[in-house]
């Protein structure tokens, strides 16, 4: 039995009796996820080390592995790779000392993580998450228990950046008649995106966009959005709000939704999003928190048996 987090360990991610935070994130980061996970641009050749702490929630002693393992985009989505199987670079570049931790009840430990990226190694960036794991044994069968504070090293001679573009907005029904917006977004920075942000109604109303959906530079994606307000098939303005890695861009457009349930207007072709802006931790905080308190739920949730 399986289950894994990796989320913002400023909201106490965690994995069964164990959680994981990062001990020397930066006190202003240019890019918020830096205030919770390893964000980071070198050049190949260079050495990178961190600090993250572990602690024990529980009861009773526990016993933590600790080490970095890889991650990558797979199917529009940021997927964690198993212990075991796992060829990423990260996981070769890396080390954690120490690699096992005992904890008694309420105690934590900091941990060591380096980073070696080879002088041979490519540009592009690297993904991954540092790992602390927990194993426990039940009557049928073992469980493995993993809580994470995300990787992202780019690998180049200078800084890449991150950009978006909201190229299209599809107003559509679901079976039972509710709005939905569809949200094609693209990636033209240089960094991997997981787009959040906002959808404002007339009337005021705000749907959030939940990280999700994670891009490469130059792929596409969509991000559906369920509006809670009844929106009738009036011509409607929205203004929809897109960030990551602390850029912002948004769009305003008038859209239709049809009549009938099950149905897709004719996407709004957008030009280009206005409104680049630096967001702060603060903005990002706030939609990971709710990501993580769902992620937490759901992670308890799914299981996978051996």
């Amino acid at each position: 039995m399986i289950a894994i987090s990796a989320l913002a360990p400023s909201v106490t991610a965690a994995a069964g009796s164990v959680s994981l935070s990062l001990a020397d994130a930066p006190a202003s980061p240019q890019d918020p996820r830096a205030a919770f996970y390893v964000v980071d641009a070198v050049t190949a050749g260079t050495q990178l080390d961190r600090v993250v702490r572990v602690k024990n929630d529980s009861d009773g002693p526990v016993d933590v592995a600790l080490y970095v393992g890889g991650a990558a985009v797979r199917a529009g989505a940021l997927q964690f790779n198993e212990r075991g199987n796992d060829d990423a670079p990260i996981a070769r570049w890396s080390s954690v000392e120490p690699r096992t931790v005992a904890l008694a009840a309420g105690t934590s430990a900091d941990a060591h993580v380096r980073i070696d990226v080879p002088a041979g190694a490519p540009d592009g960036e690297a993904l991954g998450v540092v790992w602390a794991e927990t194993r426990g044994s039940g009557a049928a069968s073992q469980s493995v228990n993993r809580v994470g504070v995300r990787v992202y090293l780019a690998v180049a001679d200078r800084p890449p950046t991150t950009d978006l573009a909201i190229e299209s907005l599809t107003a559509a029904r679901d079976a039972a008649g509710g709005a939905q917006l569809e949200i094609a977004v693209r990636n033209t920075g240089h960094r991997e995106i997981e787009p959040s942000g906002t959808v404002a109604m007339p009337g005021g109303s705000v749907a959030p966009i939940a990280p999700g959906l994670a891009l490469l530079p130059r792929a596409r994606g969509s991000l559906v959005i369920h509006l809670a307000a009844h929106i009738t098939n009036d011509p409607t303005t929205l203004a929809v709000v897109l960030q990551a890695n602390g850029v912002s861009r948004r769009v305003d457009a008038t859209v239709r939704f049809p009549d009938r349930p099950g149905t897709r207007a004719d996407p709004v072709l957008l030009g280009s999003s206005s409104g680049s802006s630096r967001t702060g931790p603060a903005v990002l905080a706030l939609v990971l928190d709710g990501v993580a308190i769902m992620g937490v739920a759901r992670a308890r949730r799914r299981t996978m048996t051996r």
